[in-house]
Parts: structure tokens; C-alpha cells; sequence
């Protein structure tokens, strides 16, 4: 797009003349100005804060103003900048008094100097900027032709948003991390431009009838902010890449499905595009006024017009001490960014305390309170001179960037929000001396975890509640002084809307509001901007609705456990907040961010759900950051004349570009081994994700409720709410009563709670020294030498940030990457003492016994008798690195099972353990096997001598983890291998095979026995050691015999081998028995933990039935029972009820929590299933455990192994998979002495059970019945319950009923019709609406291949809202009530088909087990070990 270079002005241009002009002393001063600026500023100036240069061309406007239009443009501009700290406040009081005398427009001749004036300001702000900020970089002309959109100008901003974007992704997870600014590309991109200039030839192609040259001519100012917004929108990496961390990685969540590209990249174009959608919206809000400066902006276009504004940098300013100042800015920047770089070396590498100058601390380095109060390192940096490093100078505010008030009332807000923070902390406010004021990862969370519940800093605390303050301020803030401002932009958008209808349906082109949209473009910007075409509306709904369904998409096509709508709830959020926040960062440079809000209610909405609390912080907070960050690149565009519908396209491909180039990266990243682990290589420790994840279980997981609810410990920080709001009438009022008050005006209530924030794990020596830097440069240079300031100011501030970018990547690259460094005073100094070292609080965490817990187990359970030896006994006859490893596992006496073990005379026997689970019965069998290994001379390294098999891929990464603990410090160096399922194989199989001492394996039953189908590795395996069985029983319930005697049998024969066995079980049923005849000696040791004297919890619980109709009896009974025997019970009910499957018992803790509500308030709900991970299940029993009353919702993982205490009711609404899953489930209850119940609820289907077990005394009663049962309406509650349950969580339950029944359709006596049928029931049960698609893959999974026809029929059949076994739509019945008329007797069971069906199916089993069926049967229904039926189950977060 090439043409003639010609100047579109706000004005036509015209040569002063004296005789134009009113007002002899700016006449005169103007004329002797047009060819020096360093002559001394004029008074006219002054007064007017302008430049003499622009004052000059303001006059040739003002001569043509009259009177009347003179009072009317100042009646608006009284209007929209009286409140505006940016505006000069001696202007407005001008303008107060011009407005206010009548005399002036009586006899106007006599007050020709004011209105002189008054015309001059009028012309400054229709024809320049009403800022002297904007207008020392901002032109305000404008050539619309040209070259903007150029071929060189696309190729070089793909090529740096394709590298800013790789560079920033590639070491987001890096620590420290390397981020590229887009000043680096903008630095880069003027000679590359102008390279490009001199060599490319001018050869190009005409489209649309514009040429597009290779080389249209000069390299200009337009193609290269261009170049600098690609660069810009590329720089950030998805933040949506953070939750795939947190859910792909096995030491967070392992979700493995969170792999998908297609996932990663559905969800990371939703959040990358769903702000431009929002920031289009928003131009007339944040883009078009005038008084939306946008300060980051002016330091770019700054380092721009260095470069290619030629035309003002001849003329001469005067600066400080009378110099005159002739430079250029490109020269100046040169030479500042020269100087900065140099210099940046001594604070980043040679002279660390420069960076940290805690002078005063390192006068008594080891005294507390000064540490504490002066430290610049842990302590608040009470500091007066506490930094020579402009980086940490400008790390929260830029003070040559800021305007001083924003800056100052920052710092307002962190010094006195600073005597909070002391308050709260010298006191001990709810136990917080043990914690450290500032949070820099010092805090041990685990050590304290024996000692109390974590505690938030003192600092967190005020932040927290000053973001609560901060959200209220900003809403109230936006509609107290800026309601007019954003009523003007709402009638500018629906005028727009009008428009645009008025165009593309009527076919129109409808301009009456023209003339009223020019009265409130009072801004020469806007008016350039004319001259282009605009971008419509349409164009960013389009954008916003395509980020909304991709974002919908993403969510709903994988098992996110997320509503899809969290893509709404982001949007709804941003729309209340993002014109406030955004006025006020436009205006004062500092940005209220909404991640905390976000967390708050996200986390309360989901409370227990990580991952969906997760989605709703970033649909929520990056909406709104994305479209600010969008908006200001807008503005950018709309300072440098670049059309709009090329800045559109501008921001869309390289986003696009870099969306895929992130996920690209992450896509290599997460497959790196040790990844976000201290072994990781190239420091990949994931600080980020890690961050991530600890807000994630804090908010997700935690949740708001237990710290912020009722009785909550920080339930007080929630007067922010009202606090932050209330302050900002305070001062609006203040600002009413006394208008003329310089600091009232100046006073920013929403800034000022903004500071308060940058406590945690900031201090004051971040914010404090940006203040003397901000009076220098905004109040003494800018009043005193405006010319000096208006030329260099921004250009110092963009120098300065350019030389630390790139001192910081050469200082990495070239020493600190190689571990170079420099060891001297000056480099330690800040690490030292109390300051440095951080463990100067006011109180001493006390020594924990941490004998009573393993790491990587459930908790301990009371033993019946011994325990207590400590480790160190073994000292000469254990191996020393072991010992070692226990002690640093903080783990000094034994538990009652490891004392049985350790304090035997012979490591070397075999050993038949029976132990619950959470004994410590871990270490107990790695302890001597590991001791047997080291001391073994003969055993060769690189074969396999200690193999370990758990019956889960949970268990077993557990059993690693202990077992890398203890050998750390073993010499020579082995290693522990994982073989487990879940996990690429190749990868897996490839480290075990180049291992150099592959000593020790931990396993799972299946992938063991894939493994050792190959001739190498079995050759691994052929100077085994020891074999050890962890909790056999559940292996064998799981199916893994047939695995575990191909195994056996692959391996050297015991006989000829002489390994040592080690079995571990719970129980000891005939089929542990007949396993352990094979892995044991004859003569092996037998050890028990459990009290043989204990009766069998079976025969001492009271057990009995409640029959019920129909399944969609089974929720409204369940229901009414708990609740009645809640009130039988005082309150004090503590219940287990027992699901069928995982899914099932998640929904029902929904349903009963806080989702549906059905249960009573305030009353503990808890769930508990495979679903979750080791770590959130851990959390959960130990909360259950410690409540005196509550409801557990649980699968079988709670049926063994887990000793809660107080548990007087177990109910079953799901069937236990066989006979000694029953025992262990009835076992949870009436334990030691005190007394239980059980009970089932079962419908008619389901009823065999108790047919076919007599061994069992259960009782029937019939249905159930109670005095106050009629006191709750049962079935309306839960209708009302399953209602608020999202679809997605009652389609996955009926897809796991669905394995669950195909698995034992004998048992049920089902043939296909029979199965169809029950399940659709089961699905209308749980509220959903149809009957659920069944997808592909669980078609597969679950072999339903010859029902699909079925599943069609009955779909078809039940579409209009019919249920099964109802003949009309209008006959259903509501859950639990009767479908006959009113007055008719109910039918009995047995009276309906149903019922007859059910009865034929009494004896077709008996009492027989087929063993080998079920084995089967679950071998055909498991994919891996610990999954439940119908796809693999997503951990819950960690605790």
C-alpha cells in the first residue's frame, strides 16, 4: 500500500500572524519561540502547562474560536475532567472562574487575557491532548496513506510472535523463569526494518486494487507498532496451560485424558480470544475518551518516535542546572540503555546487595525485631534507602510511567495497610507468630501439618481482605465518578448498534447521530480517526461466540467435572468489573485483577472440585485481564492513526499462532521426564504450576466455606466487602464537600487499597523507592523544565526497561546457566542473619512426633499393643544411608508393625504380615529387604533384586516415593523403577532397561506381566531377592491371580532361587492363603497386629432391609431415613453410605452437600472414592475421622483397611460386589466396644441379595416407617436436589451403573430388555431428563455392543418425557410417591410386571459362587487397576 506522503491535520495549517492573536505577553513570547525551545518558559505556558511548541500551534486554532464556543466547550471539558487527578487542577479552577463571571461574557472586552487563555485551552484539548503526557509522544496529525499493513510488516511480527511466544512458553516452567517483553521485539524489530528497507526490492502484486509491495519504501512508525502489538499479544502463555499442568502430572491430579492436543487447544483459544470479543465491546469505554491515557502505552510509543519522529528532535530543550539539552531521543535512548545495561550487571550478578540493601538489618544481623521490621528479604523493608535495582525500583509501578498521584496513593495504601500486617502479627492474631510475616515458600506446610491446620501469614491476611475491599471500592468508584462517563459510552454503543442494523438490514447508511456523537468528541485522536474504516460490532460477537462455544466444547467433550456454562459465568463476571477496572488502569496506570474473586466464588460455587474451581478463575479473572491488555493495545493503535480493521487482524493471527505454538510446547513438556520435580532437567521446577496448584487445593479443594464461612478463622477479613465500598463515598463526599482540595482530589481510594496487596510476598523496598524517583520526574521536572520532560521522560523509562531485558538474557545465557557465580560479602550479605535466612519469628514451631504417620499413607490407626522403639536402636546393625533416610523423613520411632518386623532376630525369613492399611507396614517391609539388598556384595546392580507388587498404580507410586526417600543416601547409588499402568510403556519399559542399577521395581500385576513376556527383561529378574505381595486380599478381589501366577512363574523358581517372600494383607481369606503357599516357606514367620480377641463385626452390628417399590424410591427413602435417624441419634449421626460405584457415591455427596442441599444444615458432608487422589482421600478420612457426626458418601475403598472411630450407621444403597465385600463394609461400624447398625435400601431388582446370603442376619421389616418421617418432604427435596446437579455429573454416574450391572446381569437375572430397562430407570432416578447417549468408547469398555439396538428403542420410546413402565407421560409419578389416583390403594411389590419378572428370577444362583465366572468378569471389565468401570477415574487434588 504505497502513496504519496501527505499530512492529514486536525486543522488546516496556517501561519501565525500577530495581529490573530489577543494577549500581548503570549504573543510576543510566542513569536520569539518558533525557532528555540530553550528559551525560558513563558508565563502563558506555565500557567496553561504546555510546551512553548505546542502553545504555538494551540493559538492558530484558538484565533478562530468565539466566545460562545469558547463557554462551550469549557462547560464540557468542566464536565468530564473536574474530578480527573491527571487534569490540572489550577486549569480547572481557571475554568471555574471564566465559567462562573458573568461579567467576562457581559464585557468581554475588558477580560481579554482570561478569555484569551480560556480559547488557547479550549484549542489544546480539540487539537492536541489535554495531557502534557500524551502530548510529549502522542502527534496529533496523522497521514492516512501511509504503508501500514505491508508484507514486511506481517513477516517480521509473525516471526517475532512465533519466537516471543516459543521462548516464553519454553521457560514459563523454568525457575528462574526467562520472559521476553514485547520492548525486546519492538527494540529489535527498527533495524531488522530497516535492513529490510535496503535490501528487499520494490516488486509486488495489486489486490482488491491495492498494491502490496515487498518493499513499499521507508520502514515507518506505523508498520512498526504494528509489529510491536503482534509481538505484544503473543507474549503470554495460555493460562490455560496451568490447569493441564496440575492435571496431567501423576504428583497433582493425573489425569492422563488432559494430554489431548485437542483438549489443550479448545480450551486455550476459548481463553485467549473470549477478551478481544469484550475489549471490541468496550472501546467506547476504555479506548475512545480522551481521559483513558493508558500511561504503559505512552513508554512504547515513546521508544517509537525515538525512532522515527525526525521533525521535533532538532529543536534545543532546557533542563536542570540551566543546561540545554540538544539530543536526540534516539541518541538519549542509546546512551541510557547502554549505561542501564552495564549497571544492571552489578545488582543482578556482581553485587546482590544492591538489590537488597538492608543496611540497617546488617548492623545487628541477628536481632529479630529489626530483621523483621527493616529487613528487605523476609521483613516489612522499613527501609528509607533499601534499593539501588531499577528493576525492583519499577517491580510494581513504573514512577516515570505512573503519574506521581497514582504512584503515591499506591503507597499510601501499603504503608498504613503495613500496621495492620504488624497489628495482626505482634499480637498472634488466630496463632499466626509461628508463620513468618511474608511468605517467600519458607514455610513447611508438612512439618506443620502434626502440629495444627495451616495458618494464612499475617501479610496474606491483609491482602486478602483488601482485595475484598478493593473489588466493592472499584464498583462503587466506577459508578461515583465515572457514571456520566460510561452513560456517554453505552449511548455511543447502542447508536453504533442502530447503525449497523440501520446498514445491514435496511440497507441504509444512517447518519442523523453524527452531530451528536461530534459534541462528545471533544479529542483530536478520535477525529484522525474517522478517516478509517472502524471495525464493527459483529465482527468482535462473532469473536466472542466462537470463544464461548470452543471454551463449552472443550469442557463438556472431556471428563472435566466442569458445567460447561463456567464460560458465562467468566464473561458475567468481566462485564460487571471491566469498564470500572479498566477506566481506572487507563487512568492511572495500576489494574485491579480479579483472580481473587474469581477463586472465592468459583470455589464456593464447586466447593471440593479443584479442577472446575480452576476453570472458573480463569474464565473469570483472564477474561477480564485479556480483554485490558487487548484494550490497550487498541489504544496503541488508536495514538498511531493504524485502522482499526488492521489492528483487528493484527491481535487475531498472531494470537492464533501462538495458542498453537504454546500448546505445542506444553504438548513436548509434559512428556519430559521428572518434569516439575527437583530432578528435573534444563531447572524445570514448575514454580508457576506449582503456585498454581497450591491455589487450586486451597480454593478448589479447601474451599472458601471452611476459612471464610460461619465460624470460619478469617471470617473478619470479609469486612472488606463493606469497608472497600465505604471508602470510596468517604472521599466522594470529601471530594463534594471541598472541590478545590488539591489532596482530596488527588486521593484515589481504589489505588490506595490496591497498594495494600503487595504485602505476601512483598514488602515496602518494592514500592517505596519508586516515590522519590516519581517527584523528581513528575513533579519538579515536569512543572519546572516540561520541554526537558515531555523529550526524555518516557524515552528514560523505555531505555531502562529494554537494557534490564536484555542484561538479564546475555547474564543468564552466558553465566548463570552454567552455575557461575560470583562468591563474595556482596552477593551473601543479603542472605544472611535474620533478614536472609527468614527464621527469626516471633514464636518456634514446636518438635512433632512424626512417628505416629507415614508419608504416602492413610492415617495410623490406634495399634492394640507395642509401638514406640525408636530407629536409632538399629544403629550398627541397620545400614547407616538407610538410617539416614529415616531421619530425614523425620520419622523417629517405630509403629507396633514396624517394631514386630525390625526387632526380629532374621531379615531373611519370609514373612506373612496381617496388618490394616496406614500402619506403616511401608517401611516396615522396605526397611530390612532394602538392608538385605545393600549388604548383599554378590548381587549384581544392574539386575533387578527387590521386586514389590501393589495392587494400585496410587499404592505403588507411593511405595517409590518412601522407597526413594530411604535410599538417597545409600552408596552405592540405586534406583527404584515404576511399572505400572496408566503410563506410556515404551517410556516406562526404556528407563528400566538403560538403567544402570535397576535394583528395585515396584509394580502393578498387569504391566508386570507385560513386561516379563519379553526374554530381556525377564533376564532383569534372574538374581532375584526378595519378592514382597502388598495387600494381597485386594489383589486377588481386584482379579489379579492369573497375573500373579504367570508372574510367579516367569520368574527364577523359589526352590532353586531361595528368594525371600513377604505378604502383606488385612484379611486372610482361603485365596490369600493359597497364594501365599507359593510365594512363602512352609516355615515362615506369621505377625499380626490386629487383636484376635475381637468378635467379628458381622455378628455383633444389628442388620436389616428396607424394601422399596422402585428405584426412584431409593433417594427420597435414603432421604427420610437419615434423617430421622439423625434425629433418633440427638445430632450425633456419624454414617458411612456405601455406593455401588464411584460415580454414584460422588453424585449422592452432591446431591446431600452443598450443590442440591439436601442435607440438614450445617451438618458434615464428606465423599470418598477412587475417583479422588491418595492425598484428598487422606484429607477427607481425617476430617471424618475427627467429627463427631456427619455423612460420608463412599465406594469400597472404604470397605477395608480404614479404622474411623464412632461410626454408629452404615447404610447400602448400592449392592457390595460379593459376600466379604459386605463383611468389610457392616465392619466399619460398631468397633471397639461401641455400638452400629446397618441397613440397606434396595428395590425389588435388587433384592436377591439378601435371598442368596442367609449366612447373613439380616432382617426385613418392610418399608420403612417412622413417626416423623412425614416432618420432611422427602421427595420434593431431592427432586429439588438432583435439579441443581449439572447433566454431565448424572450422564457419567449412569454410564458407570451401566458397567456396574453389565458386570453381574447374572446375578440381577437379567437378559437384554431387562437390563435396558433397569438402567434407563436408574437413569430418570438421578434426574436425568432422557436417557443419556452412550458414547463409543464406554460401548466398548463395557461390551454393550448387543444392546446398542436396545438402548436406541427405549431412547426413542422415552423422548417425550415418559419413564419406563408408564404407559402415558401424564401417569408418572414423582420419586417415592404412588402412580394410582388419589384415594386408591398403592399396589404391593410383586403385584406389577416388575414384580412378577423378579419373582422368577428367586434361585436361579443360590448361594453359589462361581469363582471363575467372576474372575472373568472382572477381568473383562478392568482396563487398570484402581479404574472404575466405564473410563479411566481423574484424581482429586492433593491436600
Amino acid at each position: 500500500m504505497t502513496g504519496a506522503s501527505e499530512k492529514h491535520e486536525a486543522k488546516e495549517p496556517v501561519a501565525l500572524s500577530p495581529s490573530e492573536s489577543g494577549g500581548e505577553k503570549l504573543e510576543g513570547l510566542a513569536a520569539a519561540l518558533a525557532m528555540d525551545e530553550s528559551t525560558p518558559a513563558s508565563p502563558g505556558a506555565s500557567i496553561l502547562h504546555v510546551t512553548e511548541r505546542d502553545l504555538l500551534e494551540a493559538k492558530e486554532v484558538a484565533a478562530r474560536f468565539t466566545l460562545e464556543d469558547t463557554k462551550r466547550l469549557m462547560s464540557q471539558v468542566h464536565k468530564q475532567y473536574a474530578r480527573d487527578p491527571n487534569f490540572p487542577i489550577e486549569i480547572i479552577h481557571r475554568i471555574e472562574d471564566f465559567l462562573n463571571n458573568d461579567e467576562i461574557f457581559a464585557n468581554p472586552e475588558k477580560h481579554e487575557d482570561i478569555i484569551q487563555e480560556m480559547k488557547i485551552q479550549a484549542a489544546l484539548i480539540t487539537n492536541n491532548s489535554p495531557y502534557a503526557e500524551v502530548r510529549a509522544v502522542v502527534d496529533n496529525h496523522d497521514d492516512p496513506n501511509l504503508p501500514v499493513s505491508t508484507i514486511r510488516a506481517w513477516a517480521m511480527g509473525i516471526f517475532f510472535a512465533v519466537c516471543i511466544s516459543f521462548i516464553n512458553a519454553f521457560f514459563d516452567v523454568r525457575m528462574p523463569s526467562i520472559y521476553v517483553i514485547s520492548t525486546v521485539p519492538q527494540l529489535l524489530a527498527y533495524p531488522l526494518g530497516k535492513f529490510l528497507e535496503r535490501v528487499l526490492p520494490d516488486v509486488g502484486f495489486t489486490l482488491f486494487g491495492v498494491r502490496h509491495s515487498l518493499n513499499p519504501g521507508p520502514f515507518n512508525k506505523k508498520e512498526h507498532m504494528l509489529i510491536t502489538i503482534m509481538s505484544n499479544v503473543a507474549k503470554s502463555v495460555p493460562y490455560t496451560n496451568y490447569i493441564v499442568w496440575i492435571q496431567v502430572l501423576p504428583q497433582w491430579f493425573n489425569q492422563t485424558w488432559a494430554t489431548s492436543v485437542g483438549y489443550q487447544i479448545l480450551i486455550a483459544l476459548s481463553t485467549n480470544f473470549i477478551g478481544y470479543g469484550l475489549a471490541g465491546l468496550c472501546r467506547r469505554f476504555l479506548v475512545y475518551p480522551a481521559y483513558c491515557v493508558w500511561p504503559s502505552s505512552l513508554v512504547t510509543i515513546a521508544l517509537n518516535s525515538a525512532f522515527h519522529d525526525s521533525s521535533s528532535e532538532t529543536a534545543s530543550v532546557t533542563g536542570p542546572l540551566k543546561s540545554v539539552w540538544k539530543m536526540s531521543r534516539l541518541r538519549f535512548f542509546a546512551w541510557a540503555f547502554f549505561l542501564m545495561f552495564v549497571y544492571f550487571w552489578f545488582p543482578n550478578y556482581i553485587f546482590a546487595a544492591l538489590s537488597y540493601f538492608s543496611w540497617m538489618a546488617w548492623i545487628a544481623p541477628n536481632n529479630a525485631t529489626l530483621a523483621n521490621l527493616t529487613g528487605g528479604w523476609t521483613g516489612l523493608g522499613l527501609n528509607p534507602l533499601p534499593t539501588f535495582d531499577w528493576n525492583i525500583i519499577t517491580y510494581m509501578v513504573d514512577p516515570l510511567m505512573v503519574p506521581f498521584f497514582s504512584t503515591f496513593n499506591y503507597f499510601l495504601g501499603a504503608f498504613f495497610s503495613m500496621f495492620i500486617v504488624l497489628a495482626i502479627w505482634y499480637t498472634n492474631t488466630v496463632t499466626m507468630s509461628p508463620l513468618f510475616i511474608d511468605e517467600k515458600g519458607i514455610f513447611d506446610a508438612k512439618k506443620y501439618e502434626a502440629y495444627s491446620p495451616p495458618f494464612l501469614s499475617a501479610g496474606n491476611v491483609v491482602v486478602y481482605m483488601f482485595f475484598f475491599a478493593v473489588y466493592s471500592a472499584t464498583v462503587a468508584y466506577g459508578y461515583l465518578y465515572h457514571r456520566h462517563e460510561i452513560m456517554l459510552g453505552l449511548r455511543d454503543f447502542w447508536r453504533s448498534v442502530k447503525r449497523s442494523w440501520s446498514r445491514l438490514v435496511k440497507k441504509t447508511n444512517n447518519t442523523d447521530s453524527d452531530d451528536e456523537e461530534d459534541v462528545d468528541l471533544l479529542d483530536v485522536h478520535n477525529r484522525l480517526m474517522r478517516a478509517y474504516k472502524e471495525v464493527p460490532e459483529w465482527w468482535y460477537t462473532i469473536c466472542l461466540l466462537l470463544a464461548i462455544g470452543v471454551g463449552m466444547a472443550g469442557i463438556a467433550a472431556w471428563p472435566t467435572n466442569t458445567t460447561p456454562w463456567v464460560v458465562l459465568y467468566g464473561i458475567a463476571l468481566c462485564l460487571v468489573f471491566v469498564v470500572p477496572i479498566g477506566i481506572i488502569a487507563a487512568m492511572t496506570g495500576v489494574q485491579v485483577t480479579l483472580n481473587v474473586i474469581a477463586e472465592f466464588i468459583g470455589g464456593v460455587w464447586v466447593e471440593g472440585n479443584a479442577i472446575a474451581m480452576c476453570f472458573f478463575k480463569s474464565y473469570g479473572y483472564v477474561t477480564c485481564a485479556h480483554a485490558l491488555s487487548f484494550t490497550a493495545d487498541l489504544k496503541l493503535a488508536h495514538y498511531l492513526k493504524i485502522a482499526p480493521r488492521f489492528t483487528f487482524w493484527a491481535q487475531m493471527v498472531p494470537t492464533l499462532i501462538s495458542t498453537f505454538i504454546s500448546v505445542a510446547v506444553l504438548q513436548y513438556q509434559v512428556h519430559i521426564d521428572k518434569i516439575c520435580t527437583q530432578e528435573a532437567p534444563f531447572r524445570f521446577t514448575c514454580p508457576g504450576p506449582n503456585t498454581f496448584f497450591t491455589a487450586a487445593v486451597f480454593w478448589g479443594t479447601v474451599g472458601p466455606r471452611k476459612i471464610w464461612g460461619v465460624g470460619g478463622i478469617y471470617s473478619a477479613t470479609l469486612i472488606g466487602f463493606p469497608f472497600g465500598a465505604a471508602l470510596v463515598v468517604l472521599f466522594y463526599w470529601l471530594s463534594k464537600k471541598w472541590p478545590k482540595y488539591a489532596i482530596i482530589r488527588n486521593a484515589h481510594p481504589v489505588v490506595m487499597m490496591n497498594g495494600a496487596l503487595a504485602w505476601a510476598p512483598y514488602n515496602l523496598i518494592y514500592i517505596w523507592p519508586a516515590v522519590p524517583v516519581a517527584a523528581f520526574s513528575w513533579l519538579y521536572l515536569k512543572k519546572r523544565f516540561l520541554g526537558f520532560w515531555s523529550k526524555y521522560n518516557f524515552v528514560t523509562s523505555a531505555a531502562f526497561s529494554c537494557a534490564i531485558a536484555i542484561s538479564g538474557i546475555v547474564i543468564f545465557f552466558a553465566l548463570q546457566i552454567w552455575d557461575i557465580e560470583l562468591s563474595w560479602w556482596g552477593n551473601n550479605a543479603p542472605y544472611e542473619g535474620c533478614d536472609g535466612s527468614g527464621t527469626c519469628g516471633l514464636l518456634q514451631l514446636p518438635e512433632v512426633d512424626k512417628s505416629k504417620s507415614t508419608a504416602g499413607t492413610l492415617p495410623v490407626f490406634e495399634e492394640q499393643s507395642g509401638g514406640g522403639t525408636p530407629f536409632e536402636s538399629l544403629r550398627g546393625r541397620m545400614d547407616t544411608g538407610l538410617l539416614q533416610g529415616i531421619k530425614d523423613m523425620n520419622l523417629t520411632s517405630m509403629t507396633p508393625v514396624q517394631e514386630k518386623i525390625l526387632c526380629a532376630s532374621d531379615w531373611r525369613k519370609d514373612y506373612l504380615v496381617q496388618s490394616k492399611t496406614g500402619t506403616g507396614k511401608t517401611i516396615a517391609f522396605l526397611l530390612p529387604a532394602l538392608h538385605n539388598l545393600v549388604s548383599d556384595k554378590t548381587l549384581d546392580r544392574s539386575k533387578v533384586g527387590l521386586l514389590i507388587l501393589a495392587p494400585t498404580r496410587e499404592l505403588a507410586e507411593q511405595i517409590q516415593d518412601e522407597c526413594n526417600k530411604l535410599i538417597t543416601k545409600v552408596s552405592p547409588q540405586i534406583y527404584c523403577h515404576l511399572a505400572v499402568g496408566g503410563k506410556k510403556r515404551a517410556s516406562q519399559l526404556r528407563r528400566f532397561m538403560e538403567s544402570p542399577a535397576p535394583t528395585i521395581v515396584v509394580a502393578t500385576p498387569g504391566r508386570l506381566d507385560d513386561w516379563l513376556q519379553e526374554d530381556d527383561v525377564r533376564q532383569k529378574f534372574s538374581q532375584l531377592r526378595c519378592l514382597i505381595l502388598d495387600e494381597a486380599d485386594r489383589m486377588l478381589d481386584a482379579g489379579f491371580a492369573p497375573d500373579i501366577r504367570r508372574i510367579l512363574a516367569r520368574l527364577p523358581p523359589k526352590s532353586t532361587a531361595k528368594w525371600q517372600g513377604m505378604c502383606f494383607s488385612a484379611t486372610l481369606p482361603p485365596d490369600v492363603k493359597d497364594l501365599v503357599s507359593i510365594v512363602l516357606e512352609a516355615e515362615h514367620v506369621t505377625i499380626s497386629t490386629i487383636n484376635p480377641n475381637e468378635a467379628p463385626t458381622i455378628e455383633t452390628v444389628p442388620q436389616m432391609v428396607i424394601p422399596v417399590p422402585s428405584l426412584e424410591d431409593v433417594l427420597p427413602t435414603l432421604h427420610s431415613f437419615l434423617s430421622c435417624a439423625r434425629v433418633d441419634a440427638n445430632g450425633q449421626l456419624k454414617a458411612i453410605i456405601f455406593c455401588s460405584t464411584a460415580r454414584y457415591a460422588g453424585l449422592l455427596y452432591h446431591v446431600f452437600g452443598h450443590t442440591g442441599g439436601a442435607a440438614p444444615p450445617k451438618l458434615g458432608v464428606w465423599q470418598m472414592h477412587s475417583r479422588m487422589s491418595q492425598a484428598a482421600r487422606t484429607k477427607t478420612i481425617e476430617e471424618f475421622k475427627e467429627a463427631k457426626s456427619g455423612w460420608l458418601f463412599a465406594s469400597d475403598v472404604v470397605g477395608r483397611g480404614m479404622d474411623i472411630p464412632d461410626v454408629n450407621l452404615i447404610v447400602q444403597v448400592g449392592l457390595p460386589s460379593d459376600a466379604d465385600q459386605y463383611v468389610h463394609r457392616v465392619g466399619r461400624t460398631g468397633r471397639a466396644g461401641k455400638t452400629g447398625r446397618a441397613v440397606m435400601i434396595l428395590p425389588p431388582e435388587e433384592m436377591w441379595f439378601v435371598k442368596q446370603n442367609p449366612q447373613f442376619p439380616i432382617k426385613n421389616n418392610g418399608p420403612f416407617t417412622h413417626p416423623k418421617a412425614a416432618t420432611w418432604p422427602s421427595v420434593q427435596i431431592i427432586n429439588t436436589a438432583l435439579s441443581k446437579i449439572p447433566t454431565q455429573t448424572k450422564e457419567q454416574t449412569y454410564l458407570a451403573m451401566l458397567g456396574w450391572v453389565k458386570t453381574f446381569m447374572r446375578r440381577y437375572g437379567f437378559d437384554g430388555p431387562k437390563f435396558v430397562d433397569y438402567t434407563s430407570r436408574f437413569a430418570f432416578s438421578i434426574g436425568c431428563e432422557s436417557i443419556p447417549e452412550i458414547p463409543s468408547r464406554v460401548i466398548q469398555q463395557a461390551n454393550l455392543k448387543p444392546f446398542v439396538s436396545l438402548f436406541k428403542k427405549y431412547r426413542e420410546r422415552y423422548r417425550d418425557g415418559r419413564k419406563p413402565g408408564l404407559e402415558d407421560p401424564a401417569e408418572q409419578k414423582a420419586p417415592g410417591e404412588s402412580s394410582k389416583p388419589s384415594g386408591e390403594k398403592p399396589k404391593k411389590a410383586g403385584d406389577n410386571k416388575r414384580d412378577k419378572e423378579r419373582d422368577k428370577m428367586k434361585g436361579k444362583d443360590g448361594n453359589r459362587r462361581n469363582k471363575n465366572k467372576q474372575r472373568t468378569e472382572n477381568k473383562e471389565t478392568r482396563k487398570r487397576p484402581g479404574e472404575q468401570i466405564g473410563g479411566p477415574a481423574p484424581k482429586k487434588p492433593k491436600v
